[in-house]
């Protein structure tokens, strides 16, 4: 191994380090109220070191979320990859983006957060970093879609570009993932089993509606 290659791995790992220092301390104290400063004792580094890896408290969460959404992107490759039928794969890609919010791991992110306004106001600054990401998965899905209706063509009056209904099935499943997501923030801990059941059944019958809707559309190219 190089020298070059050495420092990228050494960077690589204290940068996991201070991520997984910031984790700790958001579950703790919440994301609004850590500081960079608790970040710092976590993680056994100097506060300046911090800022040799990122500018801002606002930087790194956005890294633990893309972190995240790569490991999703790593099990949509290997949906890809399966031979299962076009619907079959569209259904696992729909239910790998639901998978951000119903995952334990995903819902630790969620409740780094106090309250919605929190919430909303942290994504919608966060957007750019995570649009790219989203706009593959949606490129992906417009092109099971269109795989889907080559071998499945519908006689219908409603007729769609694969693209616009990639976008309107991630525009609903947004809505759909917000709706989850405030009703396990103004949910007490002994109503929290119930919720997370009726969110798992809205989920579930949220897929099969997109999918109904697949099969009842016409597709034009």
């Amino acid at each position: 191994m190089s020298n070059i290659e050495r420092k990228e791995k050494e960077k690589e790992f204290k940068q996991q380090m201070i991520l997984d220092a910031a984790k700790a301390v958001f579950k703790r104290d919440g994301y609004k109220h850590s500081k960079i400063d608790d970040i710092a004792k976590e993680s056994g580094f100097a506060k300046g070191s911090i800022y040799n890896y990122f500018k801002s408290k606002k930087e790194i969460m956005e890294e633990i979320i893309i972190q995240y959404v790569m490991l999703k992107n790593g099990e949509l490759i290997t949906i890809m990859k399966d031979t299962t039928h076009a619907k079959e794969k569209i259904k696992k890609v729909i239910s790998l983006h639901y998978d951000a919010i119903v995952n334990p791991g995903a819902s630790d992110t969620i409740s780094y957060f106090s309250d919605v306004k929190e919430l909303l106001l942290f994504t919608l600054e966060a957007l750019p970093s995570l649009r790219k990401i989203e706009q593959e998965i949606i490129v992906v899905t417009a092109n099971l879609i269109k795989s889907f209706h080559e071998s499945h063509p519908v006689d219908c009056l409603c007729e769609f570009n694969p693209y616009t209904l990639a976008r309107l099935f991630f525009s609903y499943g947004h809505g759909v993932m917000m709706e989850v997501m405030t009703s396990r923030l103004f949910c007490d801990d002994k109503n929290i089993e119930q919720v997370e059941k009726d969110n798992k059944k809205l989920i579930d019958q949220h897929i099969e509606f997109l999918l109904y809707s697949l099969e009842n559309v016409h597709i034009n190219n």
